[in-house]
């Protein structure tokens, strides 16, 4: 279904049914600014937008598509007041909002957050005025975000700095900025607009990010970064951090900036919950890690013990039965178990019922017959 067919099912019920169409399409691509010719009705700016604001924080059609790298270096960044990006896309002049197709959760382009991690960095170096330390941050700057950097006057400074930067080179960034994604659903609210002309005033709605969702922005070690030294590494990870940071909770994101939208507070109660949380994730999988290296040096016979003994009682009881099809050590192993500490009661009770049943002493006679081959004693 496409285009103004859309009309045949209510908006926010289509958006909940339909397999393909998302709210990042309706907005993006549905939408319309009043009426189309020869057709009764199409889904108007007003409703769209009220629509979307209502499916957004349903759950998402897919699995979230950000996971944290091994490598990532994570900020979790809580929206202090509201956000807007990428209003000027799609079919609503200056009412769109960027919205993942699968998620349809507001997301953050990696493009935008490297851009404003980038100015920030471009303003701590047109402010600094230690000549030593300017020319280590113009370098550090280029390391980053790559050359040119995207500022004249930064470029101008290299060049004369240092002979290995010319007009026509070009150098890739050492870090990678990731989109930033919601850490849980965020929510969407509708924003009004009224534009007077002469006396006719005309509302115009538009979506919104709502201020107290957090975002995870993540960034990952680019090819280039491994030519540094340990070191050096670390100071670029510190840097470039500390200019996100900046970036978000001083200059904010997005459209309206200037108005007070799109601005951060670095969340520091979930980053140390995160921290602890993957602590304990490297501790499981250390932990695991060694099992498996000490199960790996057993005999295939203590190996076959540690089966048995992690065995529940149906399992352990059925495996009873089917003894005398096991390969040697196999058999060897189970009779082990028989005649250790913890499956010494088993063994008592079994040969308690084979008195009176006949498949009991059938195992009994089985396993007796074994342990003399074997040469397990069996109390």
């Amino acid at each position: 279904m496409s285009g103004p067919n859309f009309v045949q099912a209510q908006v926010l019920d289509f958006i909940k049914n339909s397999p393909t169409l998302t709210p990042s399409l309706l907005l993006s691509k549905y939408a319309q600014v009043g009426k189309a010719k020869g057709y009764k009705e199409v889904p108007p700016r007003t409703r769209a937008v009220k629509a979307v604001c209502k499916a957004v924080p349903l759950t998402p059609k897919s699995v979230p598509v950000w996971i944290a790298h091994p490598e990532s270096h994570v900020l979790y960044m809580t929206l202090k007041s509201r956000l807007m990006i990428n209003m000027a896309g799609g079919v609503i002049e200056n009412g769109n909002l960027n919205l993942h197709p699968l998620t349809s959760q507001p997301y953050l382009p990696g493009s935008a957050v490297k851009g404003v991690a980038r100015h920030a960095a471009w303003r701590m170096w047109k402010e600094e005025t230690d000549p030593t330390l300017k020319a280590a941050l113009a370098l550090s700057v280029a390391e980053v975000f790559g050359y040119p950097t995207g500022d004249k006057s930064l470029d101008a400074f290299l060049m004369d700095q240092n002979p290995n930067f010319k007009d026509e080179s070009h150098l890739a960034g050492s870090i990678v900025f990731l989109d930033a994604h919601p850490l849980d659903n965020a929510r969407l609210e509708e924003e009004i607009l009224t534009p007077h002309t002469g006396r006719n005033p005309v509302p115009n709605v538009f979506p919104a990010v709502a201020a107290g969702a957090t975002f995870v922005f993540a960034l990952l070690p680019g090819r280039r970064l491994a030519a540094f030294s340990l070191e050096k590494r670390e100071q670029l990870w510190t840097l470039a951090q500390s200019w996100l940071r900046e970036a978000l909770t001083e200059d904010g994101i997005g459209a309206k900036t200037s108005a007070g939208y799109g601005w951060f507070v670095e969340n520091i109660e979930i980053a140390e919950r995160k921290d602890q949380e993957s602590q304990a994730e490297q501790d499981r999988l250390e932990k695991e890690r060694a099992e498996a290296e000490r199960l790996a040096a057993l005999s295939p016979v203590d190996q076959f013990k540690e089966d048995f003994l992690a065995m529940g009682p149906e399992p352990f009881a059925h495996a009873a039965k089917e003894v005398g099809n096991f390969e040697t050590d196999k058999q060897k192993a189970f009779l082990l178990v028989v005649a250790s500490r913890e499956k010494k009661d088993w063994w008592k009770g079994k040969k308690k019922r084979a008195k009176k049943d006949p498949k009991d002493q059938t195992v009994v006679d089985v396993l007796t017959q074994l342990a003399a081959k074997h040469k397990v004693e069996l109390s």
